[in-house]
This record gives C-alpha cells, structure tokens and sequence, in this order.
C-alpha cells in the first residue's frame, strides 16, 4: 500500500508539470549586417497567461533562443523570431506591430 501511495503522489507531481517544456532555437543568419539581437515573440494561447517573449544577443551571425513554456492544453504554440540591430524593443511595441501588420 505504501509503495502505491508513493506512485501515484509521483505520478501526480508529474502530471503538475507536464504542459510545461523547455526547449532552444538555433539558427544562423546569412547575411547579418547590423544584426545584434534576436528576439522570440509568442502571445499567450490562454489569457492571463504571460506571454513569451525573449531577447538574446547574437555571436557573429549565430543566434540560441532557450527557455521554457506553458502550452495551456495545445499541442502547440505559435511564435516568431526577428533579428535587429537594437535590444531596446519592448514587447507592448511589438503587438503593437503585429496589430498594424507591420
């Protein structure tokens, strides 16, 4: 009985966890010119949930996103990566952006 009970308390743990991934983008620029920062952007699929979004400095013309993220339930969560010279955009100027379909 005992070793049932520590089971299913593992079991439930796990399951605490299970939407949550982590994951890492690499990816290589071909032409960078004043490429310095790449940035992830996802809008949350669940409101009020906070959406994912990152800014990393580029080595050379090489870029590596990590992080970890909540998939509310989907299979998947849909996102995209822009490269920039600055790392000063914020992400409200972002879906800003997106809104206008800029």
């Amino acid at each position: 009985m005992k070793k049932l009970t520590i089971c299913i308390a593992l079991l439930f743990v796990g399951s605490l966890h299970a939407q949550t991934i982590k994951f890492t983008i690499e990816g290589v620029v071909q032409n960078p010119k004043n490429a310095k920062f790449a940035y992830l952007v996802s809008d949350a699929p669940v409101a009020g949930k906070p959406d994912l979004f990152l800014v990393r400095p580029m080595d050379g013309d090489h870029f590596r996103l990590s992080a970890t993220s909540d998939l509310a339930g989907k299979l998947l969560r849909e996102g995209f990566i822009f490269i920039d010279e600055g790392g000063y955009i914020t992400l409200a100027e972002v879906k800003s952006k997106i809104k206008q379909k800029v």
